[in-house]
């Protein structure tokens, strides 16, 4: 939460506000219960979810960066890895004061950013598969009467093999070929995820590319 004042010297107006960001991964808030304990893998036997070093989940933290992880096994030949993942960003915003010619105002606003779901999985050894649809169109806050939460379209949907990997290419640290429907990142701004992205909105000029 984020609280803001500003006046203007000159006869502007003065305002008070307080802009709330709250940014919440979809997929890690469905509870850590579900994806902690072990789950029949594909074959038919039990496959515990680990951490990167290969211990069980020991800490909260542990758990909160293992939530969504429903399949892992690197010895499986099918599929190594199966995970579902998301993200809701909702914003609310409040401004009042008093403007340049003795008004009083209020002002209350609120805004579904962005609301996705998806899935990735790692097959043959060598495919990557990852898709993630849009779920949220608000058009509120700029002016129109709609605010809709379902299927909208598909963000991304793309699939990936690991040449280097694949073909044993030693003369190369990596190399790899995909497919698909992607966000294409036209600078460094945009490249970084909004979930750590630390400013409230992106500049005018990369939201506009």
């Amino acid at each position: 939460m984020k609280k803001r004042r500003s006046s203007n010297h000159e006869g502007g107006s003065t305002f008070r506000g307080i802009l709330i960001n709250n940014r919440m991964a979809v997929a890690k808030a469905l509870g850590c219960a579900v994806f902690l304990y072990s789950l029949p893998s594909w074959g038919g036997e039990a496959t515990s979810i680990h951490t990167p070093s290969g211990d069980p989940p020991r800490s909260f933290c542990d758990a909160y960066r293992n939530m969504g992880k429903l399949y892992a096994n690197p010895n499986d030949p099918s599929i190594q890895s199966f995970s579902i993942f998301g993200r809701m960003h909702w914003q609310y915003g409040h401004l009042e004061g008093r403007d340049a010619f003795g008004r009083d105002f209020t002002y209350d606003t609120a805004e579904f950013r962005r609301f996705r779901l998806g899935a990735k999985a790692k097959a043959f050894n060598y495919f990557e598969l990852k898709a993630q649809a849009e779920l949220s169109s608000d058009d509120i806050p700029a002016g129109g009467t709609s605010r809709e939460v379902h299927f909208q379209q598909m963000w991304d949907m793309y699939v990936t093999i690991d040449i280097q990997k694949a073909f044993h290419v030693q003369s190369l640290d990596a190399l790899t070929f995909g497919y698909g429907a992607r966000e294409t990142h036209t600078s460094y701004e945009w490249h970084t995820s909004s979930n750590k992205i630390k400013t409230v909105e992106r500049s005018a000029l990369s939201n506009h590319i």
